[in-house]
């Protein structure tokens, strides 16, 4: 099943659930809960980013970049948790210059480890809160992830 036939499958899932919800009367906390299960996006968001790194591969340009190295892993954290995905390692021709292409098109630096919406999140409730309950606060309840203070104040600095 391809990339766009998954993204499909799963809105359709999103609406039958929320349809079963207004006109079944199921309970709130079931649905909540079945959305979630529905919605958690961990793996499709790491589906989407692998089939991106596929189709970089398929459409490079074969006279710029030589792939070096296929399917390294990439851990970033996500409003959904942690994301790992596979991804494809180039060198520029020309200069030498190594790189992730995909990393280039969704806007992660060498370092970078948190999702820029997520990053802008945790910045926003720091307005509020203290570093450390920013970093904890952002991500769902279930979630055993924060996000560090000593990040939160390092992105609040170069803000």
């Amino acid at each position: 099943m391809d990339m766009l036939q998954q993204i499909l499958k799963g809105f359709q899932r999103i609406l039958e659930c929320s349809l079963h919800f207004l006109e079944k009367g199921m309970d709130f906390q079931e649905f909540e809960e079945k959305l979630w299960e529905t919605t958690n996006g961990v793996g499709r968001l790491r589906v989407v980013l692998e089939a991106r790194d596929e189709e970089i591969h398929r459409e490079g340009d074969r006279n710029a970049f030589q792939v070096v190295r296929r399917k390294d892993q990439r851990t970033i954290l996500t409003l959904f948790g942690d994301v790992t995905s596979r991804r494809t390692y180039y060198r520029k021709k020309d200069t030498w210059e190594y790189r992730y292409l995909l990393d280039d098109q969704i806007g992660f630096g060498k370092k970078k480890r948190i999702d820029p919406l997520l990053e802008a999140l945790v910045l926003e409730r720091a307005t509020e809160l203290s570093s450390q309950r920013a970093g904890r606060a952002i991500l769902p309840q279930n979630q055993k992830l924060t996000v560090s203070p000593e990040v939160v104040k390092r992105d609040w600095s170069t803000t």
